[in-house]
């Protein structure tokens, strides 16, 4: 039976990112992998991380950084971060935040610096 990638978040695709939000998103991507409760976090959503549409994340970030050198991490934490939000249910509280503390730095950045837009649906 063929599996659909899940929609998105507005957090992550509805949004246009700039290299300083994702250096910041990739920074605490570092200290949160370092937290006893990713990998287990991590274990948690593996059978549903080929729903996420890997290659519509990888765009959005190779476009913002302009090109591919670096991106890896800043991918991967979108993608957990985006499982996270779909799939709260799988994880504790603890490491829900910290899948999240990535995604959070970086929108604390477009926040101070007024850059976050909503991109419309």
């Amino acid at each position: 039976m063929a599996m659909e990638s899940i929609l998105h978040s507005r957090r992550i695709v509805g949004r246009t990112w700039t290299p300083e939000e994702l250096h910041a998103l990739a920074v605490t991507d570092r200290e949160a992998q370092r937290h006893v409760a990713h990998m287990s976090a991590r274990i948690a959503l593996v059978d549903r991380a080929h729903l996420v549409d890997a290659d519509r994340i990888r765009s959005i970030v190779v476009e913002s950084m302009g090109g591919i050198a670096g991106t890896y991490y800043m991918v991967a934490a979108l993608q957990l971060a985006e499982l996270a939000i779909t799939y709260p249910q799988l994880l504790t509280d603890i490491q829900y935040n910290v899948l999240l503390a990535p995604l959070e730095a970086a929108e604390q950045i477009a926040a101070s610096t007024s850059t976050y837009v909503p991109v419309a649906a």
